[in-house]
């Protein structure tokens, strides 16, 4: 191990807090740990909201930079958020080791668009994306030193539950309730297959926290929609809640939400055997083979999204293969698999 200690910079909240960002970096440190390294976090989570906060992780990292000069500083955040504490340490002079773990699929994009300087990602021995398109993105920018590593999770014992067994398939959207996440396309075919005489066939459960200024008009269409349900949050830090998810025959995910990367969601899927049908916005491509893990849709389009339904409900797909076939790719993305040692040392030293 050539350099044993780490300082990670990025959202990584209480024990009791999860989303994208905190599980991820919750699994790099706890992986790091495991290895050997001593790692110092300094916890960018809801700093923007708390000058007090924003303070202390101004501090922390001022500390680092002067006590911790032979530390690799390891940024795993929005671009965004850590941009500040780049440019601090691009004029700094002492020259740090650094690795940009990128968070979500925007700011490569931004960066083409001129919107962020590359020269800030230059003296980075390695950055970190989670798909070939950000790579090739950042490639065009001048930034030579890209991996590729996608999403991945902490997987128990994968969920062997029987599937819903009425007659009638069973989709689930695991998500926040909000339009950019394709909320507003499921619900137009929802009613548009209910009028061509589908509603005895299939059902939609939504799980996800709703966004304040969304609920009223979320609620509003699900009082039309006898066959959509609001079934509140599901926690899948509790593993057995993965056991739910899968008693469901496929997932749907329409998202054109801008941050979006690669979905822990769609590894959530994987692990409960449930086929995605997805747009193919950012990098879904990427990550779900058409006819074979789900069902790749163009971006905006609900013609193409209807019909994929229509053909799910109408028995158009094999749907135990295709969820066999799911729980096969849920493997490639455990964290033990993606980030063992050899991986890590690769990174670090």
């Amino acid at each position: 191990m050539g350099n044993s200690r780490i300082v990670l910079i990025g959202g990584v909240g209480s024990a009791e807090q999860f989303g994208g960002e905190l599980t991820k970096n919750k699994n790099i440190v706890s992986q790091l740990r495991k290895f050997g390294y001593k790692v110092s976090v300094i916890d960018t989570h809801n700093g923007r909201h708390s000058f007090i906060k924003l303070s202390r992780i101004a501090i922390a990292f001022v500390f680092n930079l002067v006590f911790r000069p032979r530390a690799v500083f390891v940024f795993s955040s929005s671009y965004g958020n850590i941009l500040p504490m780049l440019k601090l340490m691009f004029r700094f002079p002492i020259k740090h080791k650094t690795v940009y773990w990128g968070i979500g699929g925007v700011f490569s994009a931004e960066m083409s668009r001129g919107r962020f300087d590359p020269k800030y990602l230059s003296g980075a021995r390695m950055v970190i994306v989670e798909g070939g398109k950000m790579k090739r993105e950042l490639n065009r920018c001048g930034i030579s030193r890209v991996e590729v590593i996608p999403n991945f999770k902490r997987l128990g014992k994968l969920p062997s539950v029987p599937k819903f067994d009425d007659g009638v398939v069973h989709f689930v959207f695991l998500s926040r309730i909000i339009p950019d996440k394709g909320v507003g396309y499921i619900l137009d075919c929802v009613r548009r297959l209910n009028e061509m005489g589908y509603a005895d066939r299939f059902a939609v459960d939504f799980y996800g926290s709703v966004a304040p200024d969304y609920a009223k008009e979320f609620d509003t269409a699900l009082e039309s929609l006898p066959n959509v349900r609001y079934c509140n949050t599901l926690q899948l830090a509790d593993w057995n809640n993965y056991s739910v998810l899968a008693r469901y025959h496929a997932m749907l995910f329409p998202t054109y939400w801008h941050g979006e990367g690669f979905p822990g969601v769609i590894v959530d899927a994987y692990v409960a055997g449930l086929p995605v049908i997805a747009s193919d916005w950012n990098f879904n491509e990427e990550f779900i083979e058409d006819g074979v893990t789900g069902v790749v849709v163009p971006t905006h389009d609900t013609e193409a999204l209807l019909m994929a339904m229509k053909r799910m409900s109408d028995g158009g797909y094999d749907l135990d293969a295709m969820s066999q076939n799911c729980r096969r790719e849920a493997s490639e993305y455990d964290v033990d698999k993606i980030l063992n040692r050899a991986q890590i040392e690769r990174i670090l030293d």
